[in-house]
């Protein structure tokens, strides 16, 4: 009934305002977390929702976003992007990389295949892993949507399901090569992966409706004992992939999907679950960059650690050599260590200027001093003593 219905969405609604969902996204936002960063929701549907509860829980965060709807099949769409005003951009991009694919049947236009940036091929040729999403504007002459190919570099982050489709296996297995690969590669060339649990399904398999044209239809319950696909994901991934969702119970949430004529057991109302999913990714992200600050900061803390116990432990006499031996490298690396510097003035052997002599008077600058000053006679003296020692034995 309509009361029925009203009533499952305030739930899922309060659902949502009660685990702070909004504060959460706002939170990572406005931490500049998600600044120059390029986050990527890969899945089906239930990963959409995920994608949608971003953008609605923090819709005055976005500067522009491209959600091609297509009006003949309920406002559904499939590749989109929102970006953000702090900074950083958002991706719904189902088929990126060629890791999933589903059993769709999409319009000519959507959603993008690929291409040929398979992920697989990229990692094993040395090549960052990219993918195509249509660009904010602009069309192609047959009247098509222009896309754009989007690189990922570290830093950037892709959460992952592989959704219920028939294809889930075959999915997954591209998943583990893909990682398999990033792994052999060095993981820190790549973006970071984060595989999403999947949502759990409500179908009451000991009952059917009949419809009126005598169809038997599945009917929704609403407690499942356990998500299975839950536990399988986490046995293929937790050695390979960082996974959040496991502590999102919802085995007695059942009320809180779609339902309706269809019965529809999958997908959920809105706000309502899919919001737990959105802020944990963002507060995922978040809590990433807090710990690279906190390591980077641990490890300068650890080298001023060590420098200050060498001091300490360090005799005098050994150190004043040190001092001596870092300022003579100084000397040498300062730029200025010669004449292949362009100083032709700089004797890098005894770091004195050559205009100097060593009572400190510039020969250039001291008027009284000149050439025929300095000439010293045969037997090793200047001309001018030797006069003087002459008047003197006279």
């Amino acid at each position: 009934s309509r009361e029925s219905f009203t009533n499952r969405a305030v739930a899922a609604r309060d659902l949502s305002l009660e685990a702070k969902t909004r504060q959460r996204v706002l939170d990572a936002i406005n931490s500049r977390a998600l600044i120059s960063r390029k986050v990527v929701f890969m899945g089906d549907s239930l990963t959409r929702q995920h994608y949608i509860s971003l953008g609605c829980l923090a819709p005055e965060q976005i500067d522009r976003h491209l959600t091609p709807f297509y009006p003949d099949r309920n406002g559904l769409f499939y590749d989109a992007r929102m970006e953000l005003k702090a900074g950083g951009e958002v991706f719904y991009a189902p088929t990126a990389g060629k890791v999933f694919r589903y059993n769709w049947n999409p319009p000519p236009d959507g959603p993008i295949v690929g291409g040929e940036e398979s992920w697989l091929n990229s990692c094993q040729n040395d090549m960052p892993l990219e993918f195509d999403t249509y660009a904010y504007s602009g069309t192609n002459p047959d009247g098509s949507r222009l896309t754009e190919r989007i690189t990922l570099v570290p830093g950037d982050v892709v959460f992952l399901n592989a959704g219920f489709h028939e294809f889930r296996e075959e999915g997954h297995a591209n998943l583990l090569a893909v990682l398999d690969c990033m792994k052999k590669k060095g993981a820190d060339k790549f973006p970071r992966f984060v595989y999403m649990t999947s949502s759990l399904q409500h179908f009451d398999t000991e009952h059917t409706l009949t419809n009126a044209a005598g169809e038997r239809i599945k009917k929704c319950t609403n407690y499942v004992p356990e998500n299975i696909m839950m536990k399988e994901e986490v046995q293929k991934f937790q050695d390979n992939l960082y996974i959040i969702g496991q502590d999102i119970d919802m085995t007695g949430l059942g009320n809180l999907h779609v339902g309706g004529e269809k019965t529809d057991c999958t997908h959920w109302f809105q706000p309502g679950v899919p919001d737990l999913f959105a802020a944990l990714a963002t507060d995922t992200i978040k809590r990433m960059v807090e710990q690279q600050e906190e390591e980077s900061e641990r490890m300068k803390m650890t080298s001023m650690a060590n420098q200050n116990s060498f001091v300490a432990e360090t005799p005098e006499h050994v150190l004043f050599n040190t001092f001596e031996v870092e300022q003579t490298f100084k000397y040498v690396d300062d730029g200025f260590d010669g004449e292949e510097d362009g100083d032709a003035d700089y004797d890098a052997d005894d770091g004195i200027n050559k205009d100097y002599d060593d009572d400190g008077i510039n020969k250039d600058d001291d008027d009284d001093y000149s050439d025929e000053d300095a000439e010293v006679g045969e037997e090793g003296a200047a001309p001018d003593v030797e006069e003087a020692a002459a008047v003197e034995e006279a």
